[in-house]
């Protein structure tokens, strides 16, 4: 059987409302993370949860309003209860337990034919193994029981491009590891509020969650500037050049490309969308992030 609050019930509904609540006061919450992890069963109304979900969202509503201050987290199973409607009443969604950085990537790359970039929450999880190699989860990629290795940039930047967490054992990564992760960190505060509106534009095809190879691209654009950010991923590709055409660009325009606050280039917007940019990747399994101010 399933057991769950009715909450077209008015006395069910108070209840729930006066209970999270009660949590975010008692302990001073910022962040609230609302899970769904069990089947509703068959409605008693007949009417497919209809009753259930505008109560449900309405209480939503309620507390975001009543909590500015707090972060208000979506997950569900997965992606179950991830939609654009459900999407409205939450500050962001948890895309999936999967951290599992070439995981990430591919389930990110599918997740953005119909759902906005800035609004899905990934997490980039690292420790250091007995022979000081950086190693993340495996398999699944939901536990510790399975572990490979991993270049912390490409670990980092699978789970950047959106809403960006970092977990694990941080205390145990090296002083290198740390200060790689400081960097992006500091790169990412600098861009969220662009990658929280931005649009997304995808380079390279979609493939299955366990395919390894080629390479992967994805070009963030914001409609208020004239500026994108350009996520290349080489995976298990011999070959360690790409040329991306891209999207959302001014014919007229200039645009100075620079990475790693680098200038590799300055190139005329017409040729980046007729030509493309040329991405240079040295090693398997790496990734890089473009910058492209347009002037």
């Amino acid at each position: 059987d399933c057991y769950y609050p009715d909450l077209s019930k008015p006395q069910a509904y108070d209840y729930i409302l006066s209970e999270m609540s009660r949590l975010i006061d008692e302990y001073q919450l910022i962040w609230m993370k609302v899970d769904f992890n069990f089947k509703l069963g068959n409605d008693p109304y007949g009417a497919e949860f209809a009753h259930y979900y505008d109560k449900w969202y309405r209480l939503l509503d309620e507390l975001r309003k009543k909590y500015p201050q707090v972060f208000f987290e979506g997950c569900a199973s997965g992606a179950m209860r991830l939609d654009l409607n459900t999407l409205r009443h939450f500050d962001g969604h948890f895309l999936s337990d999967n951290v599992n950085p070439w995981a990430v990537l591919r389930i990110y790359q599918q997740a953005l034919l119909r759902l906005p970039p800035g609004r899905i929450l990934k997490w980039t999880v690292l420790k250091l193994s007995e022979r000081s190699v950086c190693i993340t989860p495996s398999g699944n990629g939901a536990t510790w029981e399975k572990l490979e290795s991993v270049n912390v940039d490409f670990a980092l930047l699978s789970a950047m491009p959106g809403i960006f967490g970092c977990s694990g054992d941080i205390a145990s990564l090296s002083a290198k590891i740390k200060s790689s992760l400081r960097d992006k960190i500091n790169f990412y505060k600098r861009w969220r509020n662009f990658m929280l509106n931005s649009h997304a534009h995808l380079l390279t095809p979609l493939t299955d969650i366990n395919d390894r190879t080629g390479w992967a691209a994805i070009q963030l654009t914001n409609p208020k500037q004239n500026d994108s950010l350009l996520f290349v991923y080489r995976l298990d590709d011999e070959c360690n050049e790409r040329r991306f055409r891209l999207h959302s660009i001014s014919p007229e325009a200039r645009y100075t490309v620079t990475v790693n606050d680098s200038v590799i280039d300055n190139i005329k917007g017409k040729k980046l969308i007729s030509d493309g940019l040329t991405v240079k990747l040295e090693h398997k399994d790496s990734a890089e992030v473009f910058i492209l101010r347009g002037e």
